[in-house]
């Protein structure tokens, strides 16, 4: 049988080596930032909503924090948590630890308070950077020093900045997550690492793009190192979106209406939401974002083919590589009609494709994906033989002696013309809705509940293609257990996105020959769009107007016969079901309803409440008067201020008029002009708008 040849991509790889050796002498990532502040200081490095940060501003803010930490006596390498909403701080924050020679550690505000103490616990946390509050989650038993953290009250005596030397193998930051082993495990990045990723990104895959990113994602994503640090290392802004915006397709297209020109780096469940928002609005007019990187989980050539046919020019790139390999390990250009693949590696790493003893894969066999790269992180926290296992130093892969090999735990096949192709997990290990998740710690704390007395996890694809996770729960004698009590009992120690969303109760679990469960029997199509056990009873609709409610919330949460007493949350809801809840209201119902309403209103008894009071979608020819008012004036942009300017010299000019003439053939219904009219005024603000002075200012 012919092999695929290890020695043909050997050469190559040490040649990438060689070359990217050059990169390890660049300075550490907060240097180079600092770089620009002295380049151009009074740039805006920084901007979220109304509030803007210089790069003057944001090197003497991260100075005093780094001042501050150093005289509470922070050493190299001691980890500082960071629990920040979205806003400027995050980046001054962050920077000041690292130029304190620290190590920073992400706390996501989504965490729930025991996950939060867990990652505190094991990373020897003990300050705590956060604008939420002092004490609001955090263990009162450990010794946690908490630093409120707003804008205005960085201020110190002491702004110079910290004279420590950085090396290459100190560590930048540790990102938690899910253990195989039921505990979060602490990836640990060196700054060589995570400069040697932002080089390759920066110099190789932006330069095709020429898109910078926004902070789309939480700090505590591999993804979220992109996006926070990519832009201020070329001293451009950078934009920071709250995520309720990003979760909302609505308002995170818009956004990039009123920002063209900037790329979106995302799960593909994400961009998902994006396009089924799209297609709901067929006319309206859209615009994407300049560049697509889809990372976290696999891309679907469906997804793909829809949103070339609304977007035809559309510049999509598939990521991939674990959070260990800092971000990605390989990059593909995504083209219409053709297959999808993994791609080629980023310089300085390579794909290897090896059987369980290392060995070489025959040609066309599937093999597991192991990679070494110079973007590796170095291990995991207090985890020794879990990083031995993973991160595989003693080996004889020929052409790799010295080189670290990350078993990634996927599997892989490669293609006669050299294309690897993603086969799926050796484990339990899953990707629901972008984030990775071991199934074995959410069976860890189903079974720590009261009343569980044995459990097992899988991922099923619901009808509309999307992967939920299932719970099968067997409950101790005499015991009947709720979905809703289990829900709200793990809520104390998991993400939202690792609750599952289905519960299945069985008086026992299906065997193997072995004794251990046999998880492929578990997944039966009987199983699914079946109302769960709940702890109040059912209520049935009592007419066509309750039907037609829960005729959406069956079609969004994929539960057969849902009642009028049914909470959302507990049939399996989450934030991104809300959104096309949004839609179908809206489409079917002809009402406006927000995600905060459906988080007020959880139950189709409540919302329907809550609609029923409401008044219908406005007309938007009603509403152009009360528009027209209520506006207020704001700034002009840089292009309308640059042609204010330019009709102030020469009122005469015509150059910006844009002239043209339709022609309508037929009969023409004048108050059915004037309502299309008087509908696009009330749409496009801009159709109303005029310029003025006001305070001396050009306003529109």
């Amino acid at each position: 049988m012919q092999t695929t040849s290890i020695e043909s991509v050997v050469e190559g790889f040490k040649v990438f080596l060689f070359f990217s050796q050059l990169h390890k002498i660049n300075s550490p990532i907060h240097a180079r930032i600092t770089g620009w502040a002295k380049m151009n200081p009074k740039a805006v490095a920084v901007r979220h909503k109304t509030t803007e940060v210089s790069y003057e501003e944001l090197d003497l803010k991260s100075n005093i924090i780094a001042q501050h930490l150093l005289e509470q006596g922070v050493q190299k390498e001691d980890c500082i948590g960071v629990h920040l909403k979205e806003s400027v701080l995050i980046p001054i924050v962050i920077l000041g630890i690292m130029k304190a020679g620290a190590t920073y550690v992400p706390l996501s505000t989504d965490f729930p308070a025991n996950r939060i103490n867990n990652i505190i616990a094991d990373a020897s946390i003990n300050f705590v950077f956060t604008d939420l509050g002092k004490g609001a989650l955090f263990n009162p038993d450990q010794c946690i020093q908490e630093l409120d953290c707003e804008l205005n009250q960085i201020t110190h005596k002491n702004s110079n900045p910290p004279d420590l030397p950085t090396e290459h193998e100190d560590a930048a930051y540790i990102i938690y997550t899910s253990g195989s082993t039921g505990d979060p495990k602490g990836v640990i990045v060196s700054h060589g690492s995570m400069t040697n990723y932002l080089d390759w990104y920066l110099e190789d895959l932006r330069l095709q793009s020429q898109a910078d990113l926004p902070l789309t994602s939480s700090i505590s994503f591999a993804a979220g190192v992109t996006q926070l640090f990519s832009a201020l290392l070329l001293g451009k802004t950078l934009h920071i979106i709250n995520r309720d915006e990003v979760r909302q397709p609505a308002l995170l297209l818009d956004w990039y209406m009123n920002n063209p020109g900037y790329a979106l780096y995302c799960v593909p469940t994400l961009w998902e939401e994006g396009m089924n928002y799209a297609e709901s609005a067929p006319n309206a007019k859209l615009n994407p974002p300049a560049c697509l990187y889809l990372s976290g989980e696999s891309l679907s050539k469906s997804l793909v083919d829809r949103t070339f046919k609304r977007w035809p020019d559309l510049l999509i790139w598939n990521l991939y590589g674990p959070t260990e390999a800092t971000a990605n390990v390989s990059y593909y250009k995504v083209e219409k009609d053709k297959e999808i693949y993994l791609g080629k590696p980023i310089r300085g790493a390579c794909l290897l494709l090896l059987d369980e003893n290392l060995g070489q894969v025959p040609e066309g066999e599937e093999g597991f994906i192991y990679v070494t790269s110079q973007a590796l992180a170095r291990e995991y926290r207090n985890k020794p033989e879990l990083s031995k296992k993973s991160f595989i130093i003693n080996h004889s892969v020929k052409g790799f002696e010295g080189c670290t090999l990350y078993n990634t735990g996927d599997i892989g096949r490669f293609t006669t013309d050299q294309q690897l192709v993603f086969l799926g997990r050796k484990d339990q290990q899953v990707k629901i809705r972008g984030h990775r998740i071991e199934l074995s710690e959410v069976e860890r704390y189903l079974q720590f509940i009261p009343g569980v007395r044995q459990t097992a996890c899988s991922v099923l694809t619901d009808a509309a293609g999307q992967a939920r996770i299932h719970a099968f729960v067997v409950s101790s004698e005499g015991v009947q257990l709720s979905v809703n009590a289990i829900r709200e009992e793990l809520m104390f120690h998991l993400p939202v996105y690792m609750i599952p969303e289905v519960f299945h109760f069985l008086e026992s679990m299906p065997k193997l020959p072995n004794g251990k469960i046999n998880r492929s029997q578990l997944v039966q199509k009987d199983f699914l769009y079946v109302r769960p056990a709940l702890s109040y009873d059912f209520a049935a609709p009592q007419n066509d107007e309750e039907k037609n409610l829960l005729g959406i919330w069956e079609e969004v949460l994929q539960v057969k016969d849902p009642g009028m007493s049914d909470d959302f949350f507990d049939l399996g809801g989450h934030s991104l079901k809300m959104v096309r809840m949004i839609h179908l209201i809206k489409n079917r119902l002809g009402k406006e309803v927000n995600i905060q309403t459906l988080w007020d209103h959880t139950t189709p008894t409540a919302l329907l409440a809550y609609l029923n009071h409401q008044s219908p979608v406005v007309n938007p020819t009603e509403s152009l008067t009360r528009q027209l008012v209520s506006k207020k004036s704001v700034p002009l942009s840089i292009p309308q201020m640059g042609m204010w300017f330019t009709l102030q010299s020469r009122p005469d000019l015509t150059a910006y008029n844009l002239l043209f003439t339709i022609t309508l053939s037929g009969n023409a219904v004048v108050e059915k002009v004037h309502k299309v009219l008087n509908a696009l005024l009330a749409k496009h603000d801009i159709l109303r708008s005029n310029f003025r002075i006001e305070n001396q200012n050009p306003v529109r």
